[in-house]
């Protein structure tokens, strides 16, 4: 013997886009924020290589400061 059931859940309503918006830009805020910190991170660890290799490859060096000036630590 085999019984179907059917049972009705509500429905949630949807998310008004006032709602969507304002989620959109706080995530967006939240990841430009988290970003920022860390490409300063990045910059402070790069230029601490290039003096711990100053006097051993400063070859090195010049290209870990180079790092430091460059864009793409800032670009997402």
């Amino acid at each position: 013997m085999s019984t179907t059931v059917q049972v009705q859940l509500p429905h949630a309503a949807p998310l008004a886009p006032g709602f969507k918006a304002w989620a959109a830009h706080t995530g967006r805020a939240v990841w430009n924020g988290l970003h920022a910190v860390g490409a300063a991170r990045a910059r402070k660890e790069l230029i601490r290589l290039a003096i711990a290799n100053e006097p051993i490859h400063p070859e090195l060096a010049a290209q870990l400061r180079r790092a430091v000036g460059e864009d793409w630590l800032s670009k997402g």
